[in-house]
């Protein structure tokens, strides 16, 4: 019998550990998410299952699947497509209600563990948790396991409202739901001229803010008709500037593009680079929500780079502001991400951001220290970039000066 196709069992636990590290530092950035993920992942490990997740169906619309949070420990870009039929099983069993097909044993038959959460007003949540063969039944007390992580879950997706706590680098949940859909672009305006092209560019990046924030709070699936309708009305309002403000118009139509077309990895990347080129103009509340639009994607389909990318990013704009503790806790954000991932090249050009705000707060001895944990990092990426910027910022300290002693 050959050997060459057999994954060592080790392997193969080493690998969903791994896929779960990454899940929770890329989930980091929101308290509830992360919240939501613990309790997935436990659901996995009594189910003994290869995928799990809170998902919502819009009471109102046409029954799409909405994937919350998803914990996939069999691929490294987590599946979150989900179908409707078991979920709507469990939800006419009653709520708290479960349906528990555990498969046939000796066939191939996949087994299905839907729990009906309950309802918002809108939205109608639920725990499913899926494997691609048969398992067990589940006894009593696994039951009562999953019936009382399921009643956690509940708590925390139903009364969103009530979670006052902010995310890293955000205002609270609270705030911002009295509020509009990429609403902090409209900051930058301050006292710049609204007639004035700065004013214009900033109320048409608006426009692209609201349709990436919208995707986010639908997480990321809206159905093809209504998410056409909204490219469509938003390349209606961009199209008087859209050539007028050059590479940034081309950026815009980049990210309409994504979304028309729901290439969502295109659509994070676009959507750093828009803020790249906003924050170049020193409008930061601008720069901020579209790292932020593209953090929440990159998490959410398992992009660790664009992730880590977004996140240094918007720890650099908070650096600028000198905003030290929001800076900290998205750099360090960015970090946890590169060590899950082992994105070392990344993680260096994190470490150097984090060397930068000690640098800003005059402590030098506390940059060479950072510095001195990013080189090996930068060595261990093998990449030019983060290697050449590791030793700028060593050559902007200057040489270590001898201590002067004095005799009096």
């Amino acid at each position: 019998m050959s050997t060459s196709n057999v994954l060592r069992l080790n392997d193969y636990r080493d690998r969903r550990s791994q896929r779960l590290r990454l899940a929770e530092s890329l989930h980091r950035a929101s308290p509830q998410r992360l919240a939501l993920l613990g309790h997935v992942a436990e659901v996995c490990t009594i189910t003994g299952a290869d995928r799990a997740a809170v998902v919502w169906v819009d009471e109102y619309g046409p029954g799409i699947v909405h994937a919350h949070v998803v914990l996939d420990q069999l691929a490294d870009r987590p599946r979150r497509v989900f179908p409707p039929e078991p979920l709507k099983r469990a939800w006419e069993l009653g709520v708290p209600g479960a349906l528990d097909e555990p498969g046939s044993t000796g066939t191939t038959n996949q087994s299905t563990l839907a729990v009906a959460l309950g309802s918002d007003g809108t939205r109608a949540w639920f725990m499913i948790s899926e494997s691609v063969g048969p398992r067990a039944p589940l006894d009593s007390e696994a039951r009562d396991r999953i019936m009382f992580l399921c009643g956690e879950c509940s708590a925390v997706v139903l009364h969103r409202e009530l979670d006052a706590s902010p995310g890293v680098g955000s205002e609270s949940d609270v705030e911002a739901s009295d509020r509009f859909g990429g609403w902090p672009i409209l900051k930058d305006l301050g006292g710049e001229d609204r007639d004035g092209l700065d004013g214009k560019k900033i109320s048409q990046r608006f426009v692209i803010a609201r349709l990436a924030r919208m995707l986010v709070e639908d997480d990321l699936a809206l159905p093809a008709d209504r998410l056409g309708e909204q490219v469509a009305r938003a390349r209606r309002e961009i199209s008087a500037i859209v050539d007028e403000v050059g590479r940034e118009g081309q950026l815009w139509l980049g990210v309409l593009d994504a979304c028309e077309a729901s290439r969502l990895d295109d659509l994070a990347k676009a959507l750093v680079e828009l803020g790249e080129a906003v924050e170049q103009q020193g409008h930061h509340n601008g720069a901020l929500e579209f790292y932020r639009c593209a953090y929440d994607i990159a998490a959410s389909i398992g992009l660790p780079l664009e992730a880590i990318d977004a996140a240094r990013f918007s720890g650099r704009v908070y650096r600028r502001l000198a905003g030290w503790e929001e800076s900290m806790r998205w750099y360090s954000l960015a970090r946890g991400i590169g060590e899950a991932a082992g994105a070392d090249s990344r993680t260096a050009l994190v470490l150097v951001g984090l060397a930068e705000i000690q640098r800003g707060r005059g402590n030098l001895p506390g940059v060479r220290e950072q510095l001195a944990v990013a080189l090996p990092v930068a060595v261990r990426g093998d990449d030019a970039e983060a290697l050449a910027t590791v030793y700028a910022s060593l050559c902007g300290l200057g040489p270590r000066k001898a201590p002067v002693l004095s005799l009096v």
